[in-house]
């Protein structure tokens, strides 16, 4: 059956493309086959966001919800939207007024899985004399010798781009992890998911329609040698990326015909065309293809040899794909190197590869990795800062106007020129928490105990006291195809009313083996009775401050304790989206009480900060809490105003949204108790008025 509704998702990120971005829409808004709805989703620019909103351009203008960039993006449109077809068109294109009528009629055929149609690029002047047809594909157009049949083949192009809802939803998002974003020029989405169709769906195709027309706009800076160049190695990456998510035979199908068949007679005719005319244009065209093949390849080769050298698991990440066990590169300009963080661009931390806490920190901190920052507010390494005539507070602390040493555990914070630098050759991670978490407190997010999810792109953010159920309920959530999970321990809520995910390692025990139990399967460390778990933990808990000391033992500790296996959230939750990002509309507390029943009541905005502000203070470890203790102690990071900002932080981002707490008995088992709190989060979220 032919679809008869299409869904057009505009994805920008820049108010330099302002003018594009309203042709883009206008084409949209005057075709001959209207859309069913057009949705423009605005990629974290808070300016854009605004100024598309005050200009009522007659479309739906909502922020990206989950990880930063294009793939990010259009996920949240396609949750935003409702026709039979979902349509995508970039920011700097625009439509002929046919190009949905004509794209609708080609999904007569049920097997047509996807349409596109051609892309035309618009110079800034003429075409630069060196830029082959062949290698269109740079600037996001059709290219020549591209596949242009109603036949199957194997992708389309992003720029203008056709799914069905139903097949798309089918096989899951776009993978952020090879989509582009401001900083990381890696793409690849449009060509990974397309695939993904394909292997889901063997009778499957894609067909392009060359009178589907859009026209691409070309920046200036994308005529110069440096773009081109600089594009063919990303798209080496990329496609070397691709490979490891669906194999080389299906990612490289295309690519290989085209570099065996199209590429050799484009060298060959303009060679000839240069010599029998004298022209130097065709002997230009020669030269950059035979340079942008050499350096794609460059990039392909060398972004394998690089993760042939790493472990094959990989998580997804706001800032890419990091895989396990690896430790990404990074120089600085004196050469040292460093391994990189960006805490949803609010905080930046560099730690030394020879820091003893690397490891620590890439396990717990792994979905913040990044390849650089410009910029970092913390440093971490093992030496510390020398200090002038330190006062002294016995033998506990040693201190400065800008530095704390704590000489029990060897651990200096200092203020510096570039920022704070953490030190010490115990594990830093219970030094870098509370740290991290003044410093995003100054810059208007607070750090958070809690489980985290959203639910049709609505964040849910259940504060709660550890052993109540937080993991066990995560897991039944992520039954529901509408979820996204974001967190089940930590994470960040903004003043501005987003929270924001923090997928570290979940820590699975016992008696979650009924609810996980994929992760109880064949070859395990073995685990204690589940009787002996409450004895286990004290033990941990009473050794954890001297086991802090030493980085490596604390690393042992935390993988192979037999009360826990520590695994990813990809292990424990492999079909559910990894959210980073979404909209705070309901909160709910939930804790433990001595009676029979669960008992579920509204609370103030004021008794859930105290909460809140309470409840991540008292989950943090023994070494943390000094670590606060110290700092306020001695004026470096003085309490009064730390704890004031941070409940202002959340104030601010709970202000207007339903709070409830929920009090579930202490005699049921995580298990019990996460099938009740699951139904009472549907039911702050139905109060809040989201359909469930």
């Amino acid at each position: 059956m032919r679809p008869t509704s299409a869904s057009v998702v505009i994805c920008c990120f820049t108010e330099r493309r302002w003018n594009e971005l309203n042709m883009s829409i206008a084409s949209v808004q005057n075709q001959s086959h209207p859309a069913h709805e057009i949705v423009v989703v605005v990629d974290y620019n808070s300016a854009l966001e605004a100024r598309l909103l005050d200009a009522d351009v007659g479309v739906s203008v909502v922020a990206n919800r989950y990880d930063r960039g294009l793939s990010g993006a259009r996920n949240t449109g396609v949750e935003e939207t409702t026709g039979d077809v979902i349509v995508f068109l970039d920011d700097d294109a625009w439509a002929e007024p046919e190009w949905l009528e004509i794209i609708l009629a080609a999904y007569d055929s049920p097997e047509v899985a996807g349409v596109g149609g051609a892309i035309e690029p618009i110079w800034p002047d003429a075409r630069p004399a060196f830029f082959p047809p062949e290698f269109d594909w740079v600037i996001g157009c059709s290219y020549a010798g591209m596949e242009k049949t109603t036949g199957r083949i194997r992708n389309l192009i992003g720029a203008n781009m056709s799914l069905r809802r139903d097949v798309l939803l089918s096989v899951g998002s776009f993978d952020t992890s090879v989509g582009r974003t401001a900083s990381k020029p890696l793409g690849g989405e449009d060509t990974e998911l397309c695939i993904r169709v394909l292997q889901s769906h063997p009778t499957a195709r894609f067909v392009i329609e060359d009178g589907a027309l859009v026209h691409h706009h070309v920046s200036s800076d994308r005529t110069e040698w440096a773009y081109f160049l600089r594009r063919c190695y990303a798209e080496g990456r990329s496609k070397a990326h691709v490979s490891r998510l669906r194999g080389a035979s299906h990612s490289l199908s295309s690519e290989s015909e085209h570099a065996l068949k199209v590429i050799p007679a484009a060298v060959g005719r303009n060679l000839l065309r240069g010599v029998t005319r004298f022209d130097s244009e065709s002997f230009a065209k020669a030269a950059a293809i035979i340079a942008g093949m050499a350096t794609t390849t460059t990039g392909l080769v060398g972004e394998w040899a690089r993760m042939a050298m790493r472990p094959n698991r990989s998580l997804h990440t706001s800032g890419g794909t990091v895989k396990e066990g690896s430790i990404p590169s990074g120089t600085s300009a004196g050469g040292t190197d460093w391994v990189y963080f960006d805490f949803h661009g609010l905080v930046r931390m560099r730690v030394e590869k020879t820091a003893r806490s690397l490891p620590n920190l890439i396990d717990m901190m792994r979905p913040f990795i990044v390849d650089e920052v410009s910029g970092y507010e913390i440093t971490v390494g093992d030496e510390p800062s020398p200090m002038e005539d330190p006062s002294c507070f016995e033998d506990h602390l040693r201190y400065t106007d800008n530095a704390v040493s704590m000489l029990g555990s060897n651990v200096q914070v200092a203020e510096l020129d570039d920022g704070v630098r953490i030190s010490g050759t115990r594990e830093l991670l219970t030094t870098v928490l509370p740290v991290l978490d003044w410093l995003m407190t100054q810059r208007g997010a607070g750090m958070i105990h809690a489980a985290t999810f959203a639910y049709k792109g609505h964040g849910v953010f259940m504060p709660a006291w550890g052993g109540v159920g937080k993991t066990s309920t995560i897991a039944k959530l992520s039954k529901y195809d509408d979820v996204a999970f974001m967190g089940d321990d930590w994470g960040f809520v903004s003043e501005s009313g987003k929270m924001l995910g923090y997928a570290k390692p979940m820590f699975m025990k016992p008696h979650h083996k009924p609810i996980y139990p994929h992760l109880f399967k064949g070859g395990r460390k073995p685990l204690v009775p589940r009787s002996l778990t409450k004895y286990i933990h004290s033990v941990s808990t009473l050794f954890h401050p001297m086991v802090t000391k030493y980085p490596r033992l604390a690393a042992f500790t935390r993988k192979w304790s037999p009360e826990h296996m520590m695994v990813t959230p990809s292990e424990a939750l492999p079909h559910t989206r990894i959210a980073t990002c979404a909209p705070l509309t309901v909160s709910v507390f939930v804790e433990r009480h001595d009676g029979s029943k669960p008992e579920f009541t509204a609370v103030t905005e004021d008794w859930l900060v105290a909460r809140m502000v309470g409840n991540f203070n008292a989950e943090l470890s023994g070494p943390s809490r000094e670590v606060i203790t110290a700092l306020g102690a001695t004026g470096f990071m003085p309490l009064d105003k730390f704890y004031d900002a941070k409940a202002q932080v959340f104030s601010k981002a709970v202000s207007g949204k339903p709070a409830f707490l929920l009090r579930v008995p202490a005699a049921w088992s995580a298990d019990e108790a996460s099938d009740d709190i699951v139904a009472f989060l549907f039911k702050a979220l139905d109060a809040a008025g989201v359909t469930v």
